[in-house]
């Protein structure tokens, strides 16, 4: 009784790919309709999203890139060559607990699409995170015709974690505050 139960839980909980309204699904099913436009996300989190989206990803940590795959990490040259229209990564820092300490490399493949969207002039739409402690970013770039709608969709989403389902919190107006901008 207790394995049909466990089975039939999981069931639904899988169903439609996942959690069905968890954030990340979201916001690739907000996506969906610019597929046709030729944009592109360069992100980590490279399963529902680019599979719900449709739209064209580069996998900053190489598991479906040769190129970073053989190169052994994401280089900005590669990254401005794709020029991604929107930046995707799942950081386990945030806009209120920034990273501190030595970067492992999952950290220092977050904090190279961080350096390349703010040197770059893209803008932050939201760091959606259950917690200070983690967080999923989108940046958008700024000089394509959709690109006010994509960040008002990624603001607009209600944003629940994958796996938990717990609400997030977007924490870039958290950290405005607190830097009392």
């Amino acid at each position: 009784m207790l394995a049909v139960g466990v089975l039939a839980y999981q069931a639904r909980r899988n169903r439609d790919g996942g959690a069905p309204d968890m954030g990340i699904v979201l916001v690739a099913r907000g996506l969906a309709p610019f597929a046709d436009c030729g944009y592109s996300i360069a992100l980590t989190e490279a399963g529902r999203l680019p599979l719900y989206s449709r739209w064209r990803a580069l996998d900053a940590w190489g598991l479906n890139d040769q190129t970073i795959a053989h190169a052994g990490h994401l280089t900005p040259a590669y990254l401005a060559q794709f020029n991604p229209h929107v930046i995707m990564f799942h950081a386990f820092f945030t806009p209120l607990a920034p990273a501190t300490g030595k970067a492992d490399e999952w950290q220092q493949m977050c904090l190279e699409l961080q350096r390349y969207a703010e040197a770059n002039h893209y803008e932050l739409a939201a760091a959606w995170g259950p917690s200070p402690a983690e967080a999923h970013y989108y940046y958008v770039r700024r000089d394509f015709p959709d690109s006010e709608r994509i960040i008002a969709l990624i603001r607009g989403t209600r944003y629940t974690w994958w796996g938990s389902n717990e609400p997030c919190r977007d924490m870039r107006p958290l950290a405005s505050r607190r830097s009392g901008d």
